[in-house]
């Protein structure tokens, strides 16, 4: 996992997210971060990529089914908004 990937783990408090949703972390690229998981969710979705846009500083959130379909794409998305947007999007709160 390089620095980047590091840092999107940590922004989403991945120990409390991995411990709610379950499922695993793959990571497609050198910019980004997959997380399949086993809870169920709103509209189908079974798995969401958190992509950073390096020249923007800021990130994306698309949000797949378990074929890959992609359900969603939001962009333009700042770190401290990370969380709050894959809660409303899953349906689910994952703080604890």
């Amino acid at each position: 996992m390089n620095e980047i990937q590091q840092t999107i783990y940590e922004q989403i408090k991945s120990n409390r997210v991995k411990a709610f949703l379950g499922g695993f972390v793959s990571l497609p690229s050198d910019k980004s971060i997959i997380w399949r998981f086993l809870a169920r969710a709103r509209k189908n979705i079974k798995m969401f990529e958190i992509v950073y846009n390096e020249g923007e500083d800021l990130y994306e959130i698309l949000f797949y089914t378990i074929r890959g379909d992609i359900v969603e794409h939001v962009k333009h998305v700042y770190a401290d908004q990370l969380r709050e947007i894959i809660e409303s999007k899953l349906g689910l709160n994952i703080d604890f």
